[in-house]
Formats: C-alpha cells, sequence, structure tokens
C-alpha cells in the first residue's frame, strides 16, 4: 500500500458531437471524439482507515452528495469490499464546471486509479472503466484519456491513435450552461441528427494524418440551441475564426469554446484577441 498517491485530472474537449437519439433510459445515444487536453485539477490521496475526508481549493466544487469524487471513492471502496479502506483527499480544481471540458468526470476517474494504487488492488484499466461508467457518461473516458470515440451515452469507447500535440485556446465567458437544459433544447428544436458520419471521417484523419479538411467541418449539435440563447459564445467562436483558428468549437454542452492553433504563439495571439468576450482563456495542448 502506497504512502500517498498524487494524480492530474485532465480536461477533455470534444472534436465534434452528435446527437443522435433519445434512449429509453432517458439519455441520448451520442457519437464523439472525446480529446484530453492539458488543463488539469491536481488530486493527492492519503491513506486513512474507515472514512473520506475532503478538502478542496480553487474552483468551487460540491461538498455534499453531488461530489463526484466522494462517489466515486465510496463506490470502489464498497465493490473492492474493503470497509476499513478510507483516504484523505486533497482537490486543487483548475477545470471551470460546467463547462462541457468534464472536470468532475476527469476527477471521478482519477480517483478510482489513485485509490486503486493507494489500496493496492491493482484492477486493469478495463475493470476500472466498467466501474467508471456507473459514475458518469464521460467517466469511463478519462481512465486512459489520450484520443477516443465515445458512443452510446459516451462510454462504450473506441481507442484512438493519440493525435500529435496541437495548440488549444480554451475560451471561458464566465457561466456554465446546465446539460440538462441543453438537451431539452435540442429536442425542442429537433437539432437531432440523422446520421453520424463525423467521427468515421475523423478516424480516417487520424490514420491518414490529414486532418485540415476534417477540422474544417467540425460540429457540435448543441451549438445552435446554446448560442441562440447565450449569443456571447457565437461571437467568440467567430472572432477565433477570424483571427485565424485552424477550427473552433463548442466542447460538450458549453460553454467553453476552443479554437485550435498551430503553434504556441498563435494560440497565444489568439487568446488576446478573443480575451474581451472571454473573461478567462487558456493556452494549452491536446495530451
Amino acid at each position: 500500500m502506497k504512502r500517498t498517491v498524487t494524480l492530474q485530472a485532465p480536461a477533455k474537449i470534444n472534436l465534434g458531437l452528435q446527437v443522435l437519439r433519445k434512449r429509453p433510459d432517458g439519455y441520448h445515444d451520442i457519437d464523439t471524439v472525446f480529446q484530453a487536453v492539458a488543463l488539469c485539477d491536481r488530486l493527492t490521496f492519503l491513506p486513512q482507515k474507515n472514512r473520506f475526508t475532503f478538502q478542496a481549493s480553487g474552483v468551487p466544487v460540491p461538498r455534499g452528495d453531488d461530489n463526484l469524487i466522494l462517489k466515486a471513492a465510496r463506490l470502489l471502496k464498497e465493490t473492492a469490499g474493503l470497509p476499513g479502506a478510507g483516504a484523505k483527499i486533497r482537490l486543487q480544481k483548475n477545470i471551470p464546471t460546467g463547462a462541457g471540458l468534464g472536470g468532475g468526470s476527469s476527477d471521478a476517474a482519477a480517483t478510482l486509479k489513485a485509490l486503486n494504487a493507494l489500496w493496492g488492488l491493482k484492477w486493469p484499466a478495463r475493470k476500472l472503466e466498467s466501474l467508471a461508467a456507473r459514475l458518469g457518461s464521460d467517466v469511463p473516458f478519462f481512465i486512459r484519456g489520450g484520443t477516443a470515440r465515445g458512443r452510446g451515452r459516451g462510454e462504450k469507447l473506441t481507442r484512438l491513435p493519440t493525435l500529435s500535440k496541437i495548440w488549444v485556446v480554451l475560451c471561458w465567458p464566465g457561466f456554465p450552461v446546465a446539460t440538462a437544459w441543453a438537451y431539452k433544447s435540442l429536442r425542442r428544436g429537433r437539432g437531432l441528427s440523422k446520421a453520424n458520419p463525423h467521427a468515421r471521417l475523423f478516424i480516417q484523419a487520424l490514420e491518414k494524418r490529414g486532418f485540415d479538411p476534417v477540422f474544417q467541418r467540425l460540429s457540435n449539435d448543441f451549438e445552435k440551441a446554446v448560442f441562440r440563447r447565450h449569443p456571447r459564445l457565437g461571437k467568440i467562436k467567430r472572432s477565433l475564426l477570424r483571427e485565424g483558428a485552424r477550427a473552433a468549437l463548442m466542447s460538450g454542452s458549453g460553454s467553453m469554446v476552443f479554437g485550435l492553433a498551430d503553434s504556441k504563439k498563435m494560440a497565444e495571439r489568439l487568446a488576446k484577441k478573443v480575451r474581451p468576450l472571454a473573461p478567462k482563456t487558456w493556452v494549452t495542448y491536446t495530451l
């Protein structure tokens, strides 16, 4: 058993997102390409008997039953049959919440991985992914990160070749977008996709290393409804494209908009140009 485990929990962006249909269980089938980026939360775990204690700094996070870190810890403890196990958990929260970057899901996945190590379980990634699916639709992706196609609710993963390092500008407008509202708005606007060619095209581009045509066609089914309610997000996207981003797109159901750049210098220039519209920007890169 290890004395302490510290992990970085990366954010993700969606390189295209299509919502295909509503399922009988109330969720939606999607088709997307998840991509991890280097904006990260930091979590530290120390051994403790019987109970979990939690401290957080940075971006505010839920402290009660909605805290995915504690949910993940209790689920692993119960599933592993370790009634005396516990941990002291410290979170430095850097990823904004309600932004479509999957920060809470990434923290939950990091918790499963860290406690797997702290408690000496040695469970393989596939077993952790199965457990992660019980916590949220995109939690399984963060067990291994990198680049992956997500289908079903997002939990059915196909691992893809990792992208070459691409610079990313993350542009946060200063407010969240509720995922439940976004899905309801999509249904009211009949925005559900009838076909799902995007992810297949992206996979072909990965194989051929010819991304430009695909980047120019990146789409997110949530954008129309979300931009209608929050016009500033559309302005951010248009500003990124006007200033020379290779592509720009909203991540998940919002509110983060990202731009792809050819170099760190270009990314920093884009961030400077868009800052009047986005009070917080990050220059980062794909992992």
